[in-house]
């Protein structure tokens, strides 16, 4: 048998299927029988399906709908676990998002974590230089503008309730909010997220208007007869004697465990220095 001969057989038999079924197939193994590979088919009188199946065709078409929609859920389940085929390469690639840091603020300045806790070391440093306090007594005031803040991200009270609310890391209100303010000013006017504006004027309260929470905090470590303080106690302290806030208000758990936490992180970073 020659090679055109089982093409054109080949080809024959193929429509003998799409046109006619496994009606036509029959037809088609009958001729085998009787006239042989070699002979073309007539294939005109295949073209009836029986009637109770569906066409070749459709049954073609409708296994190729079931392998995309099994394709599709596939897809879909390799996308949820972070796989995706690369559209120019076909090859299958992550595309897992990066991991995100667990954080512990979730305000709006866009200061992370991690700058945020720099933040309170270094106000922690400044303090126990500048004022001898304990560690606890650091942390202890740190946790107050830590609270005071939302860690370090809102430095312009939000929806104030009375005038303009509070301003800067300590939430300077009313007459302190002011000459906040015009120191501000009078360093070339900083932004109220300086740090250098922050801790200047906090200085110049404590070297004057607020000296009595100084003088309470070391009335503390006397009493203890250490320089280990409870840090709860002094976080109380600091915000009774500085902040001030309305009892309903003051929140004093949030702000020691926020002490605590400073603390405790602060500890940590030293050791490994």
């Amino acid at each position: 048998m020659s090679e055109l001969n089982y093409k054109i057989n080949y080809t024959s038999m193929i429509d003998a299927l799409q046109m006619g079924g496994t009606a036509g197939l029959e037809s088609l193994r009958s001729s085998r029988t009787t006239r042989g590979l070699g002979t073309k088919l007539d294939t005109e009188k295949y073209v009836k399906d029986e009637e109770d199946k569906p066409s070749l065709q459709k049954r073609i078409l409708d296994s190729m709908d079931k392998v995309k929609k099994e394709n599709k859920s596939m897809a879909e389940r390799m996308k949820e676990f972070g796989v995706e085929k690369d559209p120019v390469t076909g090859e299958l690639v992550r595309t897992d998002p990066p991991i995100k840091k667990p954080t512990k603020i979730s305000k709006t300045s866009g200061v992370t974590v991690d700058s945020a806790y720099e933040t309170s070391f270094k106000l922690m440093d400044d303090l126990r230089k500048d004022y001898n306090l304990t560690t606890e007594q650091a942390a202890a005031f740190v946790g107050n503008l830590w609270y005071e803040t939302g860690g370090f991200t809102a430095f312009q009270e939000k929806d104030p309730k009375v005038g303009r609310g509070g301003l800067g890391f300590a939430q300077w209100t009313a007459s302190r909010r002011i000459t906040f303010e015009d120191y501000l000013k009078q360093q070339g006017n900083l932004s109220a997220d300086d740090y250098d504006a922050n801790y200047g004027y906090l200085k110049k309260e404590l070297n004057s208007t607020e000296k009595k929470v100084l003088k309470t905090l070391r009335g503390q470590v006397e009493r203890s007869g250490e320089n280990i303080v409870d840090i709860g106690e002094a976080t109380e302290i600091i915000s009774d004697d500085f902040f001030r806030p309305k009892e309903e208000t003051a929140r004093k758990d949030r702000r020691i465990a926020a002490a605590e936490d400073i603390l405790q992180r602060y500890k940590e970073d030293r050791s490994l220095k």
